[in-house]
């Protein structure tokens, strides 16, 4: 396969429209889908020892979230149709949705109407309700996992760390630890406690704090610092960042973002 295919197994790719850190997302066809899809492309490089590490955990990723997909079957969250994993690439299909994620509303300059967050949060947390209905933890919620566009409609992607409950098993349980986004992990999965849906609360909470904010709650300097303000969990009230926020909505932004998952909502159907 070359730098820049054309066709990958029965997909004919149209053109480039995202590109990140690991993968490389086309908007493709194929025969038997009547929509477009978007195909995302992982390459593996194995030249580097911690390469290959990666490698391998990337994988592992990819099957999850073609597992914990394919149980999944709701409007505001992104649908998997195919997952191929060969020696040196592998690939997601799924519905190409054409938004963009909830990053480009996180700042001061860019602040949505306060209606139109709480519609947006409002579909997410339908959204991680069903999907622990059916036994699934998130554990990745964050702005750039959540897509919307023109029309305010939402979709949730990446499950690839999602947390399947059911399973109970050392190796679904550990194995993303040292993965995810400390900003918006909640303090029990810092410390590596038994997760359920108050973990996804908390990261939406987070994510609700953003938006309504225009910046992020947790910040610092490295990781490690991070982590200690999100465990540390001492979170401003939001009508000091925005006067017009309602006391009603701050009250659940204060619960949602509760360090202690019994004082928060105790499911995103709640929320």
């Amino acid at each position: 396969m070359d730098n820049s295919p054309e066709k990958i197994g029965k997909y004919k790719l149209i053109r480039e429209v995202g590109r990140g850190a690991t993968a490389t997302v086309y908007l493709a066809e194929h025969p038997q889908y009547p929509d477009p899809v978007a195909l995302k492309l992982v390459r593996f490089d194995d030249k580097a020892k911690d390469e290959a590490k990666w490698n391998r955990r990337l994988m592992k990723l990819l099957r999850a979230e073609r597992d914990v997909s394919s149980r999944l079957d709701h409007p505001n969250i992104i649908k998997i149709f195919d997952t191929t994993v060969e020696k040196d690439y592998a690939y997601i299909v799924m519905e190409y949705f054409p938004g963009t994620t909830l990053e480009q509303y996180c700042s001061f300059q860019s602040l949505l109407p306060l209606h139109r967050v709480i519609g947006m949060i409002f579909k997410c947390a339908m959204a991680l309700d069903y999907a622990y209905r059916q036994g699934i933890v998130h554990r990745d919620i964050k702005p750039a996992n959540i897509l919307v566009d023109e029309h305010d409609n939402v979709k949730i992607t990446d499950f690839g760390l999602a947390l399947n409950i059911s399973k109970k098993s050392a190796a679904d349980s550990t194995f993303i630890m040292g993965v995810g986004s400390p900003a918006y992990m909640s303090p029990e999965q810092i410390e590596g406690l038994e997760l359920d849906a108050r973990s996804d609360v908390f990261a939406l909470g987070a994510v609700l704090w953003e938006l309504l904010a225009g910046e992020r709650l947790f910040v610092a300097e490295t990781e490690s610092e991070t982590l200690a303000r999100v465990s540390a969990c001492e979170v401003p009230d939001i009508r000091v960042r925005r006067s017009d926020v309602p006391e009603g909505v701050a009250a659940l932004v204060d619960r949602a973002l509760a360090r202690d998952p019994a004082a928060r909502f105790s499911t995103a159907q709640e929320m």
